[in-house]
């Protein structure tokens, strides 16, 4: 039977909530194969390529990986509200975990907040890098000037903290390949830092 909001439970009750999930993605679907590499219930893990955008925007309106997912769950037949946790830029391949719900998405973002989610990156540089191992605190802005999102280093007194750890995996020709994994989640962290 409806409860009251004051209805104090006692031994024996069950309680059933319905949480309603909001309106559907608002991106447009396209019928365009997905990586899957992962689903249940509450979670979908996606392998995604280079040159896909996780958001729809101006220059990729329809081939985003919302744009996927959306069409994905309309012919399933499910609601999709689009919820990624681990978002990638345009240009970085790797593997975006996507809440199906409400409740899937808040406890993951604790997740990470609590360090339990870890994203660990692999990035080839120009240069090779000393030392083996470091971390780099520099805060980060956006360009002023500039129209498109791009982010620059700037005083701590300037911009939002960013702090990213390197180890060097391999030296060769110039080159570093490096393991990096991010301690804050800035937009273009790993790109602005290592440059």
């Amino acid at each position: 039977k409806l409860a009251d909001k004051n209805y104090r439970l006692k031994p024996g009750d069950i309680l059933e909530a319905t949480i309603p999930d909001p309106v559907a993605c608002e991106a447009r679907p396209q019928e365009i194969p997905l990586d899957i590499v992962y689903e249940d219930e509450d979670i979908i893990l996606i392998n995604k390529e280079a040159d896909v955008p996780v958001h729809p925007s101006k220059g990729h309106p329809y081939d985003s990986l919302a744009n996927r997912l959306a069409f994905y769950y309309r012919e399933a037949g499910e609601n999709f509200v689009f919820r990624c946790v681990t978002r990638l830029d345009k240009d970085t391949t790797g593997l975006c975990l996507v809440a199906k719900n409400a409740l899937a998405a808040e406890i993951l973002s604790k997740d990470i907040q609590r360090g339990k989610i870890k994203k660990t990156y692999l990035a080839a540089v120009e240069g090779e890098i000393e030392p083996d191992y470091g971390i780099i605190s520099k805060n980060i802005r956006r360009v002023s000037d500039c129209a498109t999102i791009k982010r620059e280093i700037c005083s701590d007194k300037e911009g939002v903290f960013a702090e990213t750890e390197f180890r060097v995996l391999q030296r060769k020709n110039g080159f570093s390949l490096l393991e990096v994994t991010p301690k804050t989640g800035r937009t273009h962290q790993i790109r602005v830092h290592l440059s």
